[in-house]
């Protein structure tokens, strides 16, 4: 009988802008108890991998912890592994910034523990063939992938419990098979002795990967109120005859010659690239992130600021809000604020005082093929869209907050019938939206999106007409028409941007194309992601106060000039006024979503619509003017 040698560990990572209260839990219930245990077995030798966001954190908080991770170190019981250090999906960021993020926890690690880690752990385990170039090139040796994926690139079944080489453009890295029966089902200590027993017995078994999430409080808390790993280390103690756990690095030193395969990409790459698809407020996040690489390349001479740009990229390219999985992900309207915040950081370091001008561009910001317009002012940036013609992004620069950094509400598989009567959006929560709304139509009806749209403009491309870079202005026009008494009329709607220091002043104009007289309802909708609920105020032509708590039951003012909204937390207030009296609806938007095995409630920003009659004469204009000011207290 063959002794099966055993790589046993955990990796753990916590999102970028996880509270201190969150991270203390999971300090109390796992990480802490988990690195006890282990130091009382010393004959188990473990692998473990702790991101950089973890690391960082146990030094502020717990550097007793550190203390005792250091001494298994010392011991040659613990091997600790490397990898990238705010725990993006690697696949997705520039080859650069892979490197980057993996050189930057290994100068960590060998700083605050005295040793080089050689081992990559894949954040998901999310794989393409190229990453093996960016983890060799970063002085990494080896990494872990899901047995899966080893059947996939052709090995049987029963010689997964083996080390294998990939390789790419010449660089190769050793793969260790993580053995999912093992890692994710956590079955009976004992089931798991006879596992890895019947696999001594087989020739062609040599090493068995066992990693561990540590970093899943639902899972991992149980399994130590349960007993479950001290159980698992005193069977490994006594079955250590049979049973020889290792770690990693020194392992692969005394390898010969490894048979060489190359993997195809995880299913779970290609999942993750369409959430870009899915999820518009995705592939925005994403395509800043991409965008803010290219304004801080272009910094030269000045180092300083160059480098502190890189590093406000690198925070926020933490994986977490850019997806949405068993939790929140995406939806957690507290980790895409954490990752806009370092992406408006960055940008604001690459800007040389003194020099840095405003300035109106046309680039294609979300790569679908068509420019988008950006103005990148002192005190604000605003995004514009051809799609409706649209702002969908609003950073304050002051505050490094995105007021368009909101969320619809998408249908997910884990909805039933009483979810999607919350409100399934068909179109993005983004402002100065187009509609034409029959003349009854309620708060309630649009607020659940069980209104009907009687115009065609929301979602349709809009045309330039005028792009003025000296004065900042962007003319945008689109013709199309209104359903009147179920027969389509025929207007033309002209929409001007004028950017100014701390404001936004859209002109709109409606075109009657037809030889009679219409009545329209018009409607432009500004959604805005604000700090949260609970910390607004609104006030109405500066008269009478009104929390958003008391509009909830009385959403409807009617002839509005300006309201104005205070931020009280960010000591912001943003005020919008028309040129025109309005009916105004204030409506909190919320999505239901998934945690795990609960679905809760999460407020992702507030609705206003500003709603005007609307006649007009045939070949005559109906004008109206909206502004958007920002201002500091």
């Amino acid at each position: 009988m063959n002794k099966i040698k055993l790589l046993f560990g955990t990796y753990n990572n916590e999102p970028m802008g996880s509270t201190n209260e969150q991270l203390e839990t999971a300090y109390k219930n796992s990480y802490r108890p988990f690195l006890k245990l282990l130091y009382a077995y010393p004959k188990i030798k473990a692998a473990l991998h702790y991101s950089g966001i973890l690391l960082e954190w146990f030094y502020e908080k717990h550097p007793e912890i550190l203390t005792l991770i250091n001494e298994m170190v010392k011991r040659r019981q613990i091997e600790l592994v490397g990898g990238p250090f705010y725990n993006p999906i690697l696949s997705i960021i520039p080859n650069k910034d892979r490197i980057s993020q993996i050189e930057y926890l290994t100068t960590y690690i060998r700083k605050h523990f005295g040793k080089r880690p050689r081992g990559c752990w894949i954040p998901e385990k999310i794989w393409e063939p190229t990453l093996s170039s960016n983890i060799k090139n970063s002085g990494m040796e080896f990494t872990f992938l899901d047995e899966e994926l080893f059947k996939k690139a052709g090995i049987e079944k029963t010689k997964t419990n083996n080390v294998y080489i990939t390789e790419d453009q010449g660089k190769h890295i050793h793969v260790f098979p993580i053995n999912r029966e093992l890692s994710e089902k956590f079955i009976d200590p004992e089931r798991i002795i006879e596992i890895l027993i019947k696999f001594s017995e087989n020739d062609n078994s040599e090493v068995c990967t066992m990693m561990i999430d540590g970093g899943t409080p639902s899972a991992v808390d149980s399994l130590f109120k349960d007993g479950w790993f001290e159980k698992l280390f005193i069977l490994l103690t006594e079955y250590s005859k049979k049973i020889q756990t290792i770690n990693p690095g020194r392992y692969i030193r005394t390898l010969g010659s490894v048979k060489k395969i190359y993997f195809p990409c995880t299913a779970n790459e290609r999942y993750f690239r369409q959430n870009f698809s899915k999820y518009i407020e995705s592939n925005n996040l994403y395509s800043k992130m991409m965008y803010m690489n290219t304004l801080a390349s272009q910094v030269k001479r000045d180092k300083v600021r160059k480098k502190y740009a890189r590093e406000e990229i690198m925070m926020s390219q933490c994986n977490t809000p850019y997806w949405h999985k068993e939790s929140p992900g995406i939806y957690s309207n507290n980790f895409r604020k954490i990752a806009y915040k370092h992406l408006i950081n960055a940008e604001k370091g690459t800007r040389e005082k003194g020099i840095f001008k405003t300035s109106l561009s046309a680039i294609d910001f979300d790569f679908d093929g068509s420019d988008e317009y950006l103005y990148q002012g002192q005190y604000i940036n605003a995004y514009i869209h051809k799609k409706g013609g649209e702002l969908f992004e609003l950073d304050y620069l002051l505050t490094s907050w995105n007021y368009l950094d909101t969320m619809s509400r998408y249908r997910e598989p884990y909805h039933n019938k009483e979810h999607e009567d919350n409100g399934i959006d068909w179109y993005p929560r983004n402002a100065f939206q187009d509609h034409f709304l029959e003349e009854n139509c309620t708060i309630d009806e649009f607020s659940t999106m069980k209104y009907k749209e009687m115009g065609s403009f929301i979602g349709t491309e809009y045309v330039l007409d005028d792009i003025d870079r000296e004065r900042k202005t962007l003319n945008l026009e689109c013709a199309g028409f209104v359903l009147v008494k179920k027969i389509k009329k025929k207007v033309k709607i002209s929409k001007k941007y004028i950017f100014k220091k701390n404001s936004i002043q859209v002109d709109l104009k409606i075109k009657n194309l037809i030889d009679k007289h219409i009545d329209l309802n018009f409607a432009s909708e500004i959604n805005l992601s604000l700090h949260s609920i609970a910390d607004i105020q609104v006030s109405r032509d500066g008269l009478d106060d009104l929390s958003l708590e008391i509009a909830q039951k009385n959403p409807q003012i009617d002839n509005v000039k300006e309201f104005t909204i205070h931020e009280v937390k960010k000591k912001v207030t943003i005020s919008i006024s028309g040129s025109m009296s309005f009916s105004l609806w204030k409506i909190p938007v919320n999505t239901l979503t998934k945690n795990l095995n609960r679905i809760e409630s999460i407020y992702q920003g507030s609705c206003f619509v500003l709603n005007w009659p609307v006649s007009i004469d045939s070949a005559k204009e109906w004008s109206t003017s909206i502004i958007i000011k920002l201002e500091k207290k």
